[in-house]
């Protein structure tokens, strides 16, 4: 049990780190913003300013998606584990209807079986005989 915590706890560690540098780095690049707006009047600059906060997001974003893609192992355990759910749910939908108990009750036709066949011999040649009884 404490185990799942821990995991769970690195887990939502490693996503607030993340976080933090996002928001460290979206901090850095509006300073920047500050300075070039104060340094530069000229459309040509606040052109360039802007390419470079184009790349500088498009950088960000893509190592955000590259972080939280999952890794070759992470998808090869995926299949594996659905793969093998969908074994169990297969098995466990052609296994539960032989294990079931039903409760139907067949004991008059069980006696109506017995009555009928009640004095007669399973023997066919001895059951003709009339010494035998």
């Amino acid at each position: 049990m404490t185990g799942e915590i821990v995991v769970q706890g690195n887990d939502m560690g490693k996503l607030t780190k993340i976080v933090k540098s996002l928001r460290l780095i979206r901090l850095v690049r509006i300073i920047k913003l500050y300075k070039y707006i104060d340094k530069s009047g000229s459309d040509a600059e606040e052109a360039r300013l802007r390419e470079a906060t184009k790349l500088a997001q498009s950088a960000n974003e893509a190592m955000l998606k590259r972080e939280l893609e999952p890794s070759r192992l992470g998808k090869a355990l995926s299949d594996v584990l659905t793969r093998r759910l969908i074994i169990g749910v297969l098995v466990m939908l052609m296994a539960l209807p032989a294990i079931t108990y039903s409760s139907s009750d067949i004991s008059h036709q069980y006696g109506l079986r017995k009555l009928f066949w009640f004095g007669r011999s399973n023997c066919h040649g001895k059951a003709n005989d009339p010494l035998t009884f």
